[in-house]
Parts: C-alpha cells; sequence; structure tokens
C-alpha cells in the first residue's frame, strides 16, 4: 500500500514538475511583445532631400521614435522608385563604418520641430559574384541620376519598422 501511495505521490509530482519547467521555458523563450522589448517601432514620417552641388544629398528627418528599444534609423537608397514596397531584404540599409543603424539615435531624442539632417556623398550597391562572396560597394553618387531614399526605424533587437514615406531628388555637380 505504501509503494503505491508513493508511485502515486511520485507521478503527480513528477506532471507538476514537468508543467513547471514548461512553464518557466515558455514564459522565458515566448516570441510575445514583453515590456514592449521587442515592439515594432512606428515608421518615420515627414522625411526630405535636398540635391547639393558636388554630388551629395542632404536628407532632412526627426527623431519621433519612443520604443524603449528604438536606437535610430537606417537609411535605404535606390536608383529607382520603390513605392509603399519594404526594401528590408532587397537593399543593404547605407552603413556606416559597417554598423547598423545608420543614423543612431534613442527615444529621448525625440523632437518633431527640429529636424536632423545627413549628408550623403555615396550609396551602396550589393553585388555577388560568381564564386559566392557577397561585396557591398560604395559607389559615388552620378550626376543627372535621380536617386529615391527611404528610412526605417531600427531597435536594438534588429527589428526595424515599415519604411518612411519615398523621397527623391536629382544629383548634380
Amino acid at each position: 500500500m505504501t509503494t503505491l501511495l508513493i508511485k502515486k505521490y511520485l507521478k503527480k509530482f513528477t506532471i507538476l514538475f514537468i508543467c513547471g519547467i514548461l512553464f518557466l521555458i515558455t514564459e522565458n523563450c515566448n516570441p510575445k511583445l514583453r515590456n514592449n522589448e521587442q515592439e515594432i517601432p512606428k515608421p518615420p514620417i515627414g522625411i526630405k532631400v535636398k540635391a547639393n552641388s558636388g554630388l551629395t544629398f542632404t536628407l532632412y528627418y526627426y527623431v519621433q521614435n519612443k520604443e524603449t528599444s528604438f536606437d535610430g534609423y537606417n537609411v535605404y537608397i535606390t536608383r529607382e522608385a520603390t513605392g509603399n514596397t519594404s526594401l528590408v531584404n532587397i537593399y543593404p540599409p547605407y552603413s556606416i563604418n559597417g554598423g547598423f543603424p545608420t543614423l543612431i539615435h534613442t527615444g529621448n531624442e525625440v523632437n518633431v520641430d527640429q529636424p536632423k539632417t545627413f549628408t550623403l556623398s555615396n550609396f551602396i550597391i550589393y553585388n555577388s559574384n560568381s564564386v559566392g562572396s557577397n561585396n557591398t560597394l560604395y559607389i559615388p553618387f552620378q550626376n543627372g541620376v535621380r536617386y529615391f531614399f527611404k528610412i526605417t526605424a531600427h531597435t536594438n533587437f534588429d527589428v526595424e519598422s515599415s519604411p518612411s514615406n519615398e523621397v527623391s531628388a536629382v544629383a548634380i555637380q
């Protein structure tokens, strides 16, 4: 009788123990949003671009994201209009010194009254060669060519927002 009772309680304990472990695993590994850590940031709005002489562009944007994990904006540059298409996984974002996000900010810098500026003198072309290695090439802007710009908000969890409005300008010598 005692052995049967021990087996019964041991079985209940084992089930409870396994359920407890599974609960802890799912709570710690759950992909649900917790404390806004993986919150998808709001897309930036109101960006503008100006072509400058000397084949450079100045991008005007506002730091408007307040998400706790927000760490800046990625800049995307193309030679063709992409409309509302997300550029993530199609084109690489513009990188300064190989890092992302392109423009580093925090939610503490929110200011929708005063735009920030970023001047660019080249854009990125991502090439894959026949050997299988990938190269990121920084190419100077070309006179008379229209370039299109978008930015996305970026988080320290490597989550990006949908893109901003698309703006464009023609490079001038």
